[in-house]
């Protein structure tokens, strides 16, 4: 067990997913606060978007991370998600709010084989989904977005400290609809994650659990990831309690 498959996917999203969900309150209040986030942060990086621009959001969920930037700035925004369910949620949402967005599902670790556009103004993997993926695969990806962006256009990349970290905790509460904790089991220096139970507690008494693969990462690895495929200007800073690394083709 060192993957997330779609089936690990789908247990984690449909039990501790709200955040991440626009059809939840949870998701829609994230939705509002993630415009405030995304105009203090581009406007940091001196990064302007307008109608004409494009962005491609990468492991996208129900889109709101997309949803947010094409509320506030009208641009297009092409989001890849590995679960068809998730990507369902999304396109109900953008059609009914006549918003530029529309989703490909695929995994976004294969890229060139789901897109056949470049020049892309913005790319987003936010949210923190960095602990689905081992370094390798982040590499990889990191490669193929360079090939996609137009020049100067930055990759963007949020996600929490937890190599060394007060982030990292052995035991949380991970509530949503039902009572849910995840637990540390191990560590493997080899592969670079954390082996943790997800453990979800059910009002007939019943109890689902399933294991899953926390990578850890640090600003220092996702900097070198950056600077080793080609990218210029890697800066990382602070927002919000969370990490953001920029880095520009």
């Amino acid at each position: 067990m060192n993957k997330w498959d779609e089936k690990l996917l789908e247990f984690w999203y449909t039990r501790v997913g709200s955040p991440f969900d626009i059809t939840k309150d949870l998701g829609v209040l994230r939705l509002e606060l993630l415009k405030h986030r995304f105009q203090r942060i581009l406007n940091k990086l001196k990064v302007k978007l307008t109608q004409e621009s494009k962005v491609l959001s990468l492991f996208a969920g129900t889109g709101i991370d997309a949803f947010a930037l094409a509320e506030s700035y009208g641009c297009r925004v092409v989001c890849v998600e590995k679960l068809e369910k998730l990507a369902k949620k999304g396109e109900k949402y953008a059609r009914r709010n006549k918003l530029n967005v529309e989703f490909i599902v695929g995994d976004a670790r294969r890229l060139l084989d789901l897109i056949d556009e470049k020049d892309f103004n913005l790319a987003l993997l936010w949210g923190n989904s960095v602990p689905h993926i081992d370094i390798y695969e982040l590499d990889s990806t990191a490669s193929q977005v360079l090939d996609l962006l137009a020049d100067s256009a930055p990759f963007l990349i949020e996600y929490f400290e937890s190599t060394y970290s007060r982030e990292y905790r052995p035991v949380v509460a991970e509530f949503d609809k039902y009572p849910t904790v995840s637990i540390h089991l191990d560590f493997n220096p080899m592969k670079g994650f954390a082996e943790r139970l997800l453990l979800v507690f059910k009002e007939s008494g019943l109890c689902e659990y399933i294991k899953y693969p926390y990578y850890t990462w640090s600003p220092w690895i996702i900097e070198y990831v950056f600077r080793k495929n080609g990218y210029r200007d890697v800066v990382t800073f602070i927002d919000e309690g969370a990490y953001v690394t920029a880095a520009f083709r």
